[in-house]
């Protein structure tokens, strides 16, 4: 899984490509949280929607919430962009119920406008 970071201004963008992997995902989850500290751009988007296979089980989902509130609870409000065949808000849950602003979008559009609101 490969990394491209977008900095939009306003927010990082953060576009994963290739094949879905939890530890990388974990990893640049962490990467926010030290981009936010380099740059005190507080606001971000992960984006899942190039990933050429995005399989989850629902464990996987559960540490990724858990590591979204671990990293980034108090300062970063983080959109996360996946195709909608994947998406069930488990992770979303996870992370809110341990005070993320994480939300779940499949559509760009409004991950933006949620993320610059």
């Amino acid at each position: 899984m490969n990394l491209e970071v977008i900095n939009k201004g306003d927010y990082l963008h953060f576009k994963l490509i290739g094949v879905f992997d939890v530890s990388a995902t974990k990893r640049v989850i962490r990467l926010i949280k030290d981009s936010y500290n380099e740059t005190h751009i507080d606001l971000a988007l992960i984006d899942f929607s190039s990933l050429d296979v995005l399989d989850v089980s629902d464990t996987d989902r559960y540490y990724l919430g858990k590591e979204v509130a671990l990293q980034l609870s108090s300062v970063v409000k983080l959109a996360s962009l996946a195709p909608s065949s994947v998406v069930n808000h488990f992770s979303e849950t996870v992370a809110i119920n341990r005070g993320a602003n994480l939300r779940i979008f499949t559509e760009m559009n409004e991950a933006i406008e949620w993320l610059l609101s």
